[in-house]
């Protein structure tokens, strides 16, 4: 198994693990913030398919080498500075607030913060396990056209939500993880979604690797979708958005000559 090959294994138990412990904690059973429990989620999912994936095989061995996961990380990069810088320098006074009746239903669930921080090894698997370096081409302009439009319409309209802070003592998983993204994320940048955007486009792009895989993909977009509005991070447009961009940039790259 190539190291790229292994790190995808690893990305993908990672996100399958905080699906596990989204589930578990709307459940009602408390996960407590504690090393052990961290390190599951980290760590122990990671060895236990690698060594799987090695013992069975799979049909998604072979394909690109090791530079399409230094372009994921590359595209890893341009997102998370592109999207902190613009949140740190836009001032408060430019932010605008969107009336959702739906945020205004949607009750803050902290459980969905674990599948939310999810997206960005969700985002990473395709540059570790797609077999296909033309769709990974067309993955990455899909990504900078979705870049280039976000960064447009942060800078114009920037749109922030209203967050809602957990209550002081909360000492679930889920708790605390919706504390420190509440504490590390720009309030702004919301429309449109990256997140969901993120999510779609890499969703879409999974759907040519393996049938399982593709389905597995399209349901945990729509999660990481649904988590972006139980955490109240986005609205309901931002969501939208954030979907349409994803397969629009995802379509115009398909349409583009290939190279």
């Amino acid at each position: 198994m190539s190291l790229r090959r292994g790190l995808g294994l690893y990305l993908l138990a990672v996100v399958v693990l905080c699906e596990l412990a989204t589930l578990l904690l709307l459940l009602g059973l408390p996960l407590p913030v504690t090393p052990g429990v961290v390190g599951i989620l980290l760590a122990g999912p990671g060895l236990a398919l690698a060594l799987l994936w090695r013992r069975l095989g799979h049909p998604l061995e072979g394909g690109p080498g090791g530079g399409w996961a230094l372009a994921g990380v590359i595209n890893v990069l341009c997102w998370g500075s592109s999207y902190f810088v613009l949140g740190a320098l836009i001032p408060e006074s430019r932010h605008h607030t969107l009336p959702d009746p739906v945020l205004s239903w949607l009750p803050v669930t902290p459980a969905f913060s674990v599948i939310y921080v999810a997206v960005h090894p969700f985002n990473a698997l395709p540059w570790f396990l797609h077999p296909s370096a033309a769709a990974l081409k067309r993955l990455a302009l899909a990504m900078g056209l979705m870049l280039g439009v976000s960064v447009a319409v942060w800078l114009a309209w920037p749109v922030a939500t209203i967050r809602v802070l957990p209550p002081e003592g909360a000492g679930d998983l889920g708790s605390w993880v919706l504390g420190q993204v509440y504490a590390t994320d720009p309030a702004a940048n919301c429309l449109p979604s990256a997140h969901c955007a993120l999510a779609t486009c890499g969703a879409l792009s999974l759907r040519g690797t393996h049938r399982g895989l593709g389905l597995w993909a399209g349901i945990t977009c729509a999660i990481i979708c649904l988590s972006t509005l139980f955490t109240h991070q986005h609205y309901l447009l931002d969501v939208l958005s954030g979907v349409g961009l994803g397969i629009g940039a995802w379509w115009a790259a398909g349409r583009l000559p290939a190279r």
